[in-house]
C-alpha cells in the first residue's frame, strides 16, 4: 500500500518561517540577549553564554523484537559562560568567597533574556548553580582581551519564564 500525502505532490509548500528568501534581519545575534544574576543585575561583561541540557537514556529491547528502545533516566543542565575581565563583579565575588571561608560552595542563580523584535522573550531561570570543572581565576597574554570562564551545574531544573514568539 502506498503512502498517501496529506497535501497533492504537485504542490510545494514553502516553510514561510524560514530565513531563505526572506528577511534575514528576522535572526537573531548575541546584542539580543543578555544575562542577569538571581537578582536582576546585569552581568554586563558576558562574552558568551551556553545553556545545555545532557539527557541520559537507558536502552531497552523487547523479546523477539529487533528494535531497541531508549527511555529517559535523568538529565543534567549546564551553564558555560565567558566573562570579559572589567572589574571582579559579585559574580565572581560569589565564588572567590568560597575559596576564602571554605564552608559552604555558592549556590548561583542565573536569568538568561533573548529578546524578540515583537516585544517577546525567551527567558530561563537557572537556580542553585554550582561551579564544577574549570574555573579561571587569572589568566592573561599579551595584547589580549583578558576573560574569565565559568562552568556551572544546576541542581535545580531550568524554569521558562517566558517563551520567544514569531510576528
Amino acid at each position: 500500500m502506498a503512502y498517501t500525502y496529506p497535501y497533492p505532490q504537485d504542490k510545494f509548500i514553502p516553510n514561510h518561517r524560514a530565513l531563505f528568501g526572506s528577511d534575514v534581519r528576522r535572526a537573531f545575534s548575541g546584542k539580543d540577549a543578555m544575562v542577569y544574576d538571581g537578582d536582576g543585575v546585569l552581568i554586563s561583561s558576558c562574552d558568551t553564554f551556553q545553556a545545555k541540557v545532557n539527557i541520559a537514556t537507558t536502552n531497552y529491547q523487547p523479546l523477539g523484537s529487533p528494535l531497541q528502545q531508549a527511555f529517559i533516566t535523568g538529565y543534567t543542565c549546564t551553564l558555560s559562560l565567558t566573562n570579559c575581565v572589567i572589574e571582579d563583579e559579585k559574580f565572581f565575588q560569589d565564588v572567590a568567597a568560597f575559596f576564602m571561608k571554605g564552608r559552604h560552595a555558592p549556590m548561583l542563580t542565573v536569568q538568561s533574556v533573548i529578546y524578540g523584535y515583537n516585544g517577546s522573550e525567551s527567558h530561563f531561570v537557572f537556580r542553585d548553580c554550582v561551579p564544577t570543572d574549570d574555573l579561571d581565576l587569572h589568566n592573561f597574554s599579551i595584547g589580549d582581551i583578558i576573560k574569565r570562564t565559568f562552568s556551572l551545574r544546576c541542581n535545580v531544573a531550568p524554569e521558562l519564564i517566558r517563551k520567544l514568539t514569531y510576528m
